[in-house]
C-alpha cells in the first residue's frame, strides 16, 4: 500500500511538472509567478554569465521587458562596475545551488533556459523537487512502518505524508 501511495503521489507531481506553463498564453515560459521568474532569471544569469545581475535577462537591447522573464521581485543596486543593475530580491542560496544543476543540465543536454525553458525547467524540477520528495516519502514510510502502533495508523500517516502537504503542490516551482 505504501508503494502505491508513493507512486500515485509521485505520478501526480510528475504530471503537474510536465504540464506547468504560464497562465498567460503569450508568455512562453513555464514560470508561474514573479517570484518564480526572479529565481529562474538568477539561475540563468549565474550559470550563463557568472553573475547575479539579471538586467540582460529582464530587458532586451532596447530596454523593453522580455516577455516571460520580467519580474517585480527585484532590487536595484550599484554593481562592481559602478552602474545600477537589477538583482533578484530572493535569497541566493537556493538559486546558487540550482545554477550549478542548470550548468550540468546544459552541458549534458545542450539545452538552455533561454532557448528551451520548458524542457530545461522540467528536467530541473524533476531532479530538484520530485525525485528527492519521492525518496523522502520512501524513507518516511519505512520509519512510520517501524514505529507505528497499527496498520491503520501506518497507512493514514503515509497517505497524509503523500497527499496532505504543500510540498507536492509546490513541486512545479
Amino acid at each position: 500500500i505504501y508503494a502505491l501511495l508513493i507512486a500515485i503521489s509521485t505520478a501526480v507531481m510528475l504530471a503537474r511538472v510536465m504540464r506547468v506553463d504560464s497562465p498567460d498564453p503569450k508568455n512562453p515560459t513555464p514560470f508561474l509567478s514573479a517570484n518564480d521568474r526572479s529565481r529562474w532569471a538568477t539561475i540563468r544569469a549565474l550559470a550563463d554569465d557568472g553573475t547575479y545581475v539579471i538586467d540582460h535577462i529582464l530587458f532586451d537591447q532596447r530596454g523593453n521587458r522580455v516577455r516571460g522573464w520580467h519580474t517585480i521581485d527585484l532590487v536595484k543596486h550599484r554593481g562592481p562596475d559602478g552602474q545600477e543593475h537589477y538583482y533578484s530580491s530572493k535569497p541566493t542560496l537556493l538559486t546558487t545551488l540550482l545554477a550549478g544543476e542548470y550548468w550540468l543540465v546544459e552541458r549534458v543536454t545542450g539545452s538552455t533556459l533561454a532557448e528551451q525553458p520548458h524542457y530545461v525547467a522540467r528536467i530541473m524540477l524533476v531532479l530538484t523537487n520530485v525525485l528527492p520528495l519521492a525518496a523522502a516519502l520512501i524513507l518516511l514510510a519505512r520509519l512510520i512502518d517501524r514505529h507505528s502502533a497499527n496498520d491503520f495508523a501506518r497507512i493514514f500517516a503515509v497517505a497524509a505524508a503523500c497527499f496532505g502537504t504543500f510540498m507536492t503542490t509546490f513541486a512545479v516551482t
